[in-house]
This record gives structure tokens, C-alpha cells and sequence, in this order.
């Protein structure tokens, strides 16, 4: 299999170096590349290779390695990439293909990270690559505090190439990264990370706070909310004048939050993921607990049914589970702190790394892999009783 998937980018690779910008040999060129794959393998046909040599977790990654990428020439579209696949297998029937690609989304998660590759940030980076290309990972979630000390100023500023571009740089992770800001970001411009979204093909901010549609990841089944958490901590409004006060005074808080519960109350998909910085309860002892987000954003979760909340500040890994939510906290990208497990605590670890997710209609399972690569926690966490249908 490993040698067939090379021929198969040997060929990838010089058909791209080869394309013209005109789309209109996509077609041929996709054939193209399935033909010598399935002749590589043995098949009898695309839908024999696919259930037999792809049929097992590989089987998502390299579909989309092979008939998404063999229509690209020297850059990454994610948008173009998943509609190639969805075009192909809806003209050819390929059953297995499609369901695979609809029912399961894979995605990474990272907090905490941005320190020109220092304090196993380098090392985590490496290791969320491997992670990505094993598992297909369709975008990596980054729970803010994206650079250190003091966000960045502007889209030219050194860390975009010290502290991202020059640090994430498998293929793998040039997938869209869905991004929050944190409060170190707030010392800084964020408004020159939301900028950085019009330059940058993969950093996608397109407001302080948003929606994704599951519909954009391929994923009818879950909808997912970035929010700004900065601006609802009390303590950054009263600091002596700083950049941080001078933001998060220019923020709205509650309108923010109106349109939080507004917006899940609207969505209908069972699975509803809301991602931020602060923690709500937390066994970190960097921060703990954030009390306004306990007495603010909590009973919004709790009310519209939102099963996972994923965040950073706190720089550890951690799972707990609390009056029907579970609480992901992945700030661990590169320094981390001590840690001690509190009321629902489920698993608690001060070590670099990152966490692994896979998405069904059924359920969500969670892992923690740190900067070596190891597998450190597992979780699956079933869709709750009664979610309404896509």
C-alpha cells in the first residue's frame, strides 16, 4: 500500500508540475490518476480499489490524496478539494467513498502554541503533522494565546514567520486553520489577525466570532462556534491603560453572547461544538476556573444543548465533565504548567501537545497526543439522547 500511495504522488507530482491553469481537463486528469492507481493495486475497478486496498482508516485520506489533490497545481484550496471528491464519487456511484466522507470529521485542536518554535512547540508541530496525514484530518482548531507574548501588531509582523509558517509546515496541517484569539493576542493587534485571514490561504478568522456550518467541513451532522472570550473577563477592563484594557473595552460582551444563544438555538444539527480560549471549570494552576464564563457562557452551553466545549489558557491537557457538557482544554502547544484534577475530572496531564478528534453522527471520540507522539488519553463521548437530525 505505502508503495502504491508514492507511485500514486510520483504521478500527482508530475501532472501538476505539468497543468495549465484551465480547469477543464480535471476530469481526464483525475481518471488519469485513479487508472494507474487501480492498476497499481490490482483492482478491477476504482470501486474494488477503494473497498479493498482503501477500506480501513486510510481509506478517507487517501481518497482525498488521490482524486482531490490530482486537480491542483501548486497550491492548497480546501474548498476546491473537497468538491472534487464529492463531484467525482456522486458522477461514479462510489458508495464507499461517500459515505466515508460524510459521516466522519476528523480535526485537530491547539491552544497556547505561539513562541517561534520554542518550548516543544516545534516538536508538537511535527507531531500534529503525522497526526493530520494519519487520520485526514479537514482543518485544525487553534483555541487561542496564537503568539507570545504580545500577539502580533500587524500581517507583516516576524512572528506570522517564526511562530506559524515556518512551524506548521506539513502538507497536512495546510488545511483551513479555524482560529480564536486569546488574551496574550489581545496585548497585541487582534484586529491584524483577522487581517492576516485576507493574505493567508489556511488562517481563517473571518470576525471575532462566527459560525461554521458543518455543511463547509463536510459535516451536515455538527455545526461549530468560535467565540472571543477575552472580552467577557472583568479583570483585562479594569487593568491599568494597557493594549489589552484599550481591546477589550472596544468589545461588546453581551452582544456577543446574545448571538451565541441566538445562533445555537437556531441550528438544528445533533452536534454543536463551541470553541474558545478561557476556561469554564478547569484544574490548571496557571488559571482554574474563569468565573464570568461560568456565570455567563455555562448556562447558554448547558440550555442549547452543546455537548463540548474546547479551550486553552490553562497550558495542559485536560478533560472534565460537568452537569452534561464535556470540557476540552488543549493549551498545551508548547509551555505547559501543573495541573491537579477537580470536580469531574476525567483526565489531567502538564505535557506539550495537542488533541485528535473523530466526529460521527453517533458520537465523538477525543485523544491527547503529546510533543513524542504518544497516545496519552482516549475518550468517546455518544451524541446525547434526543439531538435533533440534521
Amino acid at each position: 500500500r505505502i508503495l502504491i500511495f508514492l507511485l500514486c504522488g510520483l504521478l500527482l507530482a508530475s501532472g501538476v508540475a505539468a497543468q495549465a491553469a484551465d480547469d477543464t481537463d480535471t476530469e481526464a486528469r483525475i481518471d488519469t490518476v485513479l487508472t494507474a492507481c487501480v492498476a497499481q493495486a490490482g483492482a478491477d475497478s476504482v470501486q474494488d480499489w477503494i473497498d479493498g486496498d482503501l477500506s480501513d482508516g486510510a481509506g478517507t485520506r487517501g481518497e482525498w490524496y488521490i482524486i482531490g489533490l490530482s486537480q491542483y497545481k501548486d497550491e492548497y484550496d480546501f474548498d476546491r478539494y473537497r468538491s472534487a471528491l464529492e463531484e467525482y464519487v456522486a458522477e461514479n456511484d462510489i458508495r464507499s467513498a461517500t459515505s466515508r466522507q460524510r459521516v466522519a470529521l476528523t480535526f485537530l485542536a491547539v491552544g497556547d502554541w505561539g513562541r517561534d518554535g520554542a518550548e516543544h512547540q516545534r516538536d508538537v508541530a511535527a507531531r500534529m503533522g503525522e497526526a493530520a496525514a494519519a487520520v485526514g484530518a479537514r482543518f485544525t482548531a487553534s483555541v487561542g494565546d496564537n503568539f507570545y507574548d504580545d500577539g502580533v501588531r500587524s500581517v507583516d509582523d516576524p512572528q506570522w514567520k517564526t511562530s506559524f509558517e515556518d512551524i506548521y509546515t506539513a502538507p497536512s496541517l495546510q488545511a483551513p486553520w479555524f482560529v480564536a484569539l486569546g488574551n496574550h493576542d489581545y496585548r497585541g493587534e487582534p484586529q491584524a489577525q483577522l487581517d492576516y485571514a485576507r493574505v493567508s490561504p489556511r488562517w481563517k478568522m473571518p470576525a471575532r466570532y462566527y459560525k461554521v456550518a458543518g455543511a463547509e467541513v463536510g459535516a451536515p451532522f455538527v455545526d461549530l462556534f468560535f467565540i472571543d472570550t477575552s472580552p467577557l473577563v472583568q479583570s483585562y477592563r479594569s487593568k491599568v491603560e494597557t493594549n489589552i484594557k484599550r481591546n477589550v473595552l472596544a468589545q461588546d460582551p453581551a452582544a456577543q453572547l446574545a448571538w451565541l444563544d441566538a445562533e445555537l438555538a437556531r441550528s438544528s444539527a445533533p452536534w454543536k461544538l463551541v470553541f474558545g480560549h478561557h476556561t469554564v471549570f478547569s484544574g490548571g494552576s496557571g488559571h482554574g476556573d474563569t468565573a464570568e464564563l461560568k456565570a455567563q457562557l455555562k448556562p447558554i452551553l448547558e440550555r442549547r444543548g452543546v455537548q463540548v466545549y474546547v479551550c486553552g489558557h490553562d497550558h495542559d491537557l485536560q478533560h472534565i465533565q460537568r452537569d452534561g457538557v464535556d470540557y476540552i482544554c488543549t493549551g498545551a502547544g508548547s509551555e505547559v504548567r501543573p495541573v491537579k484534577a477537580v470536580q469531574g475530572t476525567r483526565f489531567c496531564l502538564s505535557r506539550s501537545g495537542f488533541s485528535v478528534y473523530r466526529l460521527t453522527p453517533e458520537a465523538l471520540e477525543v485523544e491527547f497526543r503529546d510533543h513524542l507522539g504518544a497516545s496519552v488519553y482516549k475518550a468517546a463521548i455518544p451524541v446525547r439522547a434526543g439531538a435533533r437530525a440534521a
